[in-house]
């Protein structure tokens, strides 16, 4: 893929579920590191996205896991890498970008819960509670991971860290490849 769209640049596409979305700026850093150009097809949302890559209306789908797993078990997509630093146990067998010419790419899926601003303590700790109970619950569990994801439960402290970290991250790429909500 990388030799292709190095042989002819921006004529490769590959579909994302929308603009500035991780799945976007993540395939923009690949470029940016690679030294390679592809043509951005942004979709309303995954599912549109997926089907086209599946019905082969879009040559690449950068997406993640739990939005094609049941594509990868059927053999209508095959995975060129992931984008975990390591290898993820939901896609077996398949090198990490970071393995492919790509040294410290590291772009995984997360999901986070948050509040309003403003929402009262007391409130914030019940829902904590409520959802570290949900995800120490075995089925509750099994039934997310066995959708393709890790739980990783962490307190407001390390997420709040965690989610300044990433909008420092992607805050420059997205400024570095001028990535608006237009483009």
């Amino acid at each position: 893929m990388v030799a292709a769209a190095k042989a002819a640049p921006d004529t490769v596409s590959f579909a994302s579920s929308g603009v500035g979305g991780l799945a976007h700026v993540s395939t923009t850093l690949l470029q940016q590191q690679g030294g390679f150009g592809l043509v951005h097809v942004p979709y309303r949302g995954g599912g549109p996205a997926v089907q086209d890559a599946v019905s082969g209306q879009v040559p690449l789908f950068m997406s993640n896991v739990v939005i094609i797993s049941q594509h990868i078990r059927a053999g209508t997509l095959r995975p060129l890498g992931v984008t975990t630093a390591t290898e993820s146990r939901h896609v077996p067998g398949v090198a990490p970008f970071a393995q492919q010419g790509f040294p410290g790419f590291d772009a995984p899926t997360w999901w986070a819960f948050l509040a309003r601003a403003g929402t009262p303590e007391p409130i914030q700790r019940q829902m904590r509670e409520a959802l570290a109970k949900a995800l120490s619950d075995p089925e509750v569990r099994a039934r997310i991971e066995e959708q393709g994801c890790d739980v990783k439960a962490t307190g407001p402290e390390e997420c709040s860290r965690f989610l300044a970290a990433e909008i420092d991250r992607w805050g420059k790429v997205i400024r570095d490849n001028n990535i608006r909500a237009d483009s």
